[in-house]
């Protein structure tokens, strides 16, 4: 499994409509570094880096932020096996 260690907060978040999300995944997966232990959210207040972290849950359509919680709780994602990992990331996964 990965090494990343997420510094993660309990989710108590709203979930929107999903139609009308502010924003997805492929604008916001630059904010996941103040996520990760070692990043740059090391040094936020601990209520500051949850609270980025609702919003982050909060912009994305539901889906994606279920997405997200699974990730960060080392869930397996349906249908993604490991060897379509290895083929998407080739040196992603060390054995």
């Amino acid at each position: 499994m990965s090494n990343l260690i997420f510094q993660r907060p309990p989710p108590p978040f709203q979930t929107n409509e999903g139609y009308n999300a502010p924003s997805n995944l492929y604008k916001r997966h630059k904010d996941f570094i103040s996520f990760v232990k070692g990043g740059p959210g090391d040094s936020m207040q601990k209520v500051k880096r949850e609270r980025a972290f609702i919003i982050l849950l909060e912009s994305v359509e539901p889906p994606e932020a279920e997405l997200i919680i699974n990730m960060i709780n080392k869930k397996p994602i349906k249908g993604v096996t490991k060897a379509v990992v290895k083929e998407a990331f080739p040196n992603l996964i060390q054995e």
